[in-house]
C-alpha cells in the first residue's frame, strides 16, 4: 500500500511544489557528482517527512546514474 501512495504523492502538484525549489538549488548539476544535468530526479535522503512535510534538507537534485546508487 504504502508504494501505490507514495506513487500517487510522486504524480501530484504538492510533490511538484515541494521538489521545484530543489531542482533550482542544484542550479543545473547533480548534487552528487556535480555533473551537468537537465534532467534531475529528486531523491529523498529520509522519510521521516514526506508528503509534502519534507525539509529542503531531506532532498536531493540528482542524475539518473546517481540515482540508480542511492
Amino acid at each position: 500500500m504504502w508504494a501505490a501512495d507514495h506513487a500517487e504523492y510522486l504524480a501530484s502538484p504538492v510533490w511538484r511544489a515541494v521538489r521545484a525549489p530543489i531542482i533550482a538549488r542544484a542550479a543545473g548539476h547533480c548534487e552528487v557528482c556535480h555533473r551537468p544535468t537537465k534532467r534531475f530526479q529528486v531523491h529523498h535522503l529520509t522519510y521521516v517527512r514526506s508528503g509534502g512535510d519534507e525539509l529542503p534538507s531531506d532532498l536531493q537534485a540528482i542524475c539518473h546514474r546517481c540515482h540508480l546508487v542511492a
